[in-house]
């Protein structure tokens, strides 16, 4: 199976049709996800709907399912936020970037490989 153009033989790609789908801004998204939280009555905070879009990567169908997991595993009733959202999508968040760069800015070198174990331990790849 490919999704190459090139490796597809003619008489296969001439009864195909093409379709070749944009990424979608995350603020669209994420309107769209408050859209359906709404509808389905989903608690959830803004910030983790935006983490939900940014970590999708512009993929809706990826957006949905990202947020119909975390509404399964949230207890019913509970607000999901923004820590549940990197927490259960293994999303790493990119304001720990600076805390990092602050500790090396600063000569902190103990808490920046405390820092960095941490977040491997947490299964974010060095």
């Amino acid at each position: 199976c490919t999704t190459e153009v090139g490796k597809l033989k003619q008489t296969l790609f001439s009864r195909c049709i093409s379709l070749r789908f944009h990424k979608v801004n995350p603020l669209v998204s994420q309107k769209r996800l408050r859209e359906i939280c709404d509808q389905e009555g989903i608690d959830i905070e803004d910030d983790a709907l935006l983490d939900i879009s940014r970590s999708s990567d512009g993929n809706v169908r990826l957006c949905i399912q990202y947020l119909e997991t975390l509404s399964q595993s949230s207890s019913d009733g509970e607000k999901i936020t923004k820590e549940n959202v990197e927490e259960t999508l293994n999303i790493f968040d990119r304001n720990k970037v600076s805390v990092l760069f602050d500790f090396i800015y600063n000569k902190n070198m103990g808490d920046a490989i405390v820092f960095i174990n941490n977040m491997i331990n947490s299964g974010f790849d060095a």
